[in-house]
């Protein structure tokens, strides 16, 4: 937004300023005034100028002349023009002495010269047919609060969503380049502030027209000007809904709310979009301050817009008109169902517990919001106070402390920490040990990947690992809260009830539905078997469901680096098509076998298991493994999913010994396995179910046979009898190969 007002107003000014030119036909026909012809004509790229400037593409000395120019033009109004009414100076005025001194012959039209008059009667107040010498010398005092705030923001420009990006300047300078704009917009307001008059808010999409049509002779896509008609025609629904109920027209008692509020709520998009992609670096130190800054800067704007409304409510049809004009003007980042369903899920049923489809924002929603981000900023916290303790300086992010280390410090201490100290704050601390004590796979030091030791004794674990634990178990608070009866426990219905929430949202983003709610049901059964705290339920505990979640994201972060590696390596022709990013099966294997440690670093045991093996021992192994995982796909290009599932069942395999193999042989034996049966149990008393087959004892038969042999027993019940009451214990030690095999056995049970 700031761009295109800086653009409007620079253009305003000049045009403006020629409002008190000579009088036509008397003084500009009798009298010459002197221009440096180096000079002449220079505001006839006023057009390109604004260009470069909002694209971030002008040096410091073009912007500078640019201003001078303007600055002349503006003095020589000054000493050498008289209106035909005294004190005052008509639009028609102008057209002649700006088309021979400064704009090479071009005319400005009245059709232009007539909106910005009537944007003139918005800022300033007074008539559209005149402009008088008081506002002609607020133009002057606008003119320098322009200049001198595009040159401090020159350094950071665009400041567009799209260029706003982590690692572009440092959060120091992104907050430099917010305060600036911020500041300007402010001393434009205060200039405003007195004098001003109404302007009917459809006439800026007529405004932006003219301008876009002067200036280039034409429309122009993608310009400055294409942006501003777009705010333009948004700015009705926007308005009702940020500003204040008038949405057809901005009354004198709007425009400073819009010079003060329009900033902020642009600056609040480009903060998210800065420090959401700045990583784990806003999740201590100054980057948390900064991420609570951007919260509590939601916090003030949503509050002042939902006591701005009737009832202190905002209601859901009033944000989907929002939405609705957003997405006509392609100014919505995402689809517009999407974006509905989003925040239907977020302000419906996350935060007010509503299931319908309407939903309502009130202070206490807002509330709600508060104290979640609230626990999470707490516990990040407490966090930081235990790792900078230990490392004693500031290289805590190198830093991995066992559960030990991370729970030594008593609770008082930590609480001493937090900002608050409040009972939300005590609950976040609490929940920091909880995360040491529970979780047994880990992160390495700035690594967003899980990995899983091979040793698995005692765990280490690194900021990273437990800041993204913290927040994982922040965002689980708000959602068991919202769809469990039981606080602690999600049972199949509800999880259900989640997906097909999700379902709609997830599916506008490209995704395949009936794929994905397949996937999804695939994911829970397999939680249920093989990650650290699973107990064989289809329910998800709050501690299975953080070690789910971290491991889906780490398989979508690690699998997708997998693929891009293979294909790289498999694209012979550097000017192939890269959005095919499918990959021949000859090679994917190929270069998959022969880069195993890199592409299996995160378990590192199964690791060594394989390259321990023989040429053709590996190849048989990994056929074993795609026989599996792409049944009856093994002719067809590998794709980003099949990648994904190269390193999601090592994963399991890794899970599994991590928390069986207890004398940590690289086998599992039939004591070993017994201790996992309770696990196992429930899913294969329910394959069993239909042969009749009901008995604990019975199911135990079929495990340890499943595991003796790496196949199931033939001629099911009579062969499951024969193992439990006649042949006796099996005694067997399994590999990861074996492993491998019955993972198979069980998954196509």
């Amino acid at each position: 937004m700031y761009f295109n007002l800086t653009s409007l107003l620079s253009l305003f000014c000049f045009i403006l300023a020629s409002s008190c030119s000579l009088k036509l036909n008397e003084q500009v026909n009798k009298k010459e005034i002197a221009v440096n012809p180096a000079k002449e004509g220079c505001l006839s790229k006023t057009g390109e100028t604004l260009d470069k400037f909002t694209n971030g593409q002008i040096k410091e000395d073009e912007l500078n002349t640019y201003w001078l120019c303007l600055e002349k033009a503006v003095v020589m109004f000054t000493h050498n023009t008289k209106g035909k009414e005294d004190g005052y100076y008509s639009p028609d005025e102008f057209s002649q002495f700006l088309t021979k001194y400064f704009l090479k012959g071009k005319t400005i039209p009245r059709t232009l010269v007539k909106e910005v008059m009537a944007i003139k009667v918005g800022f300033f107040g007074g008539s559209e047919e005149k402009i008088s010498k008081e506002e002609f010398q607020k133009i002057i005092e606008l003119l320098a609060i322009l200049k001198s705030g595009t040159n401090k923001l020159l350094p950071y420009m665009p400041l567009l969503p799209r260029h706003i990006v982590s690692g572009r300047f440092t959060a120091e300078q992104f907050e430099d380049a917010l305060i600036q704009f911020q500041l300007t917009m402010q001393k434009i307001g205060s200039l405003f502030e007195s004098g001003k008059g109404s302007y009917k808010v459809a006439r800026l999409v007529t405004l932006a027209t003219e301008i876009e049509s002067f200036l280039y002779d034409g429309p122009k896509p993608d310009s400055w000007t294409t942006s501003l008609k777009r705010w333009g025609d948004s700015l009705p629904t926007a308005k009702e809904l940020l500003i204040s109920h008038n949405s057809e027209e901005i009354t004198p008692d709007d425009w400073q709310r819009i010079f003060s509020l329009a900033p902020r709520y642009y600056g609040l998009v480009l903060r998210s979009k800065y420090y959401f992609s700045a990583g784990i670096a806003h999740s201590h130190g100054q980057g948390l301050s900064n991420l609570e800054k951007l919260f509590d800067e939601f916090y003030l704007l949503l509050e002042y817009a939902v006591k701005s409304h009737k009832n202190e409510t905002i209601q859901s049809i009033e944000i989907d008109k929002v939405l609705e004009a957003f997405h006509k003007n392609q100014m919505l980042p995402t689809d517009l169902s999407t974006a509905k369903d989003f925040l239907g899920l977020v302000f419906g049923k996350l935060l007010n517990d509503n299931h319908k489809k309407e939903y309502s924002i009130t202070l206490a929603t807002i509330q709600n919001l508060k104290t979640n981000a609230l626990y999470a900023s707490e516990g990040l916290r407490a966090l930081q106070f235990i790792f900078k303790y230990h490392a004693n300086e500031n290289d805590f992010l190198d830093l991995s402390l066992d559960s030990k280390q991370i729970t030594a410090l008593p609770e008082e201490t930590l609480l001493d920490a937090t900002k608050e100290k409040s009972e939300i704050s005590k609950l976040a601390v609490k929940s920091i040990a909880e995360s040491a004590n529970l979780t047994k796979i880990v992160f390495p030091a700035k690594s967003k990947t899980i990995y899983i030791p091979e040793d698995g004794v005692s765990p280490k674990f690194s900021y990273a690992h437990l800041s993204r634990v913290h927040l994982l178990r922040s965002l689980n608070r708000v959602l068991f809260k919202a769809y469990a009866k039981d606080i602690n426990i999600l049972n199949d219905e509800e999880i259900a009830t989640i997906v097909k929430d999700v379902l709609p949202i997830v599916t506008e983003l490209g995704l395949d539905k009936e794929k994905l709610e397949k996937d999804i049901s695939k994911r829970l059964m397999e939680a249920s078997l093989f990650l650290p705290a699973s107990d064989g339920k289809k329910s998800l505990t709050a501690t299975e469901a953080i070690e789910l979640e971290a491991l889906l994201l780490s398989t979508l972060q690690h699998g997708a680096a997998v693929h891009s590696d293979i294909l790289a390596k498999c694209n012979s022709n550097p000017k192939a098509d890269t959005s095919i990013s499918t990959i021949e099966p000859n090679c994917y294997r190929k270069i998959f076998r022969s880069a195993i440690s890199r592409y299996w670093w995160h378990v590192p045991g199964l690791a060594k298991h394989f390259l321990a093996k023989n040429d053709r021992e590996r190849e048989a192994y990994f056929n074993d493994l795609e026989s599996f995982l792409r049944k009856d796909r093994t002719n067809e290009r590998f794709t980003k999913g099949d990648s994904n599932a190269f390193v999601l069942l090592p994963y399991y395999i890794e899970l599994l010994y991590l928390r069986f193999d207890r004398n940590k042989d690289g086998l599992l034996d039939n004591e070993e396995a017994d201790a996992a049966f309770e696990i196992f149990q429930p899913l294969i008393a329910e394959k069993s179910l239909s042969q009749g087959i009901t008995a604990k004892e019975d199911h135990h038969a079929i495990y340890m046979f499943l595991l003796a042999k790496q196949e199931l027993p033939q001629n099911a019940k009579l062969a499951y009898f024969w193992r439990r009451y006649i042949a006796g214990p099996q005694n067997f030690k399994v590999d990861r190969t074996q492993v491998t095999k019955i993972f198979q056995k069980i998954l196509s049970l």
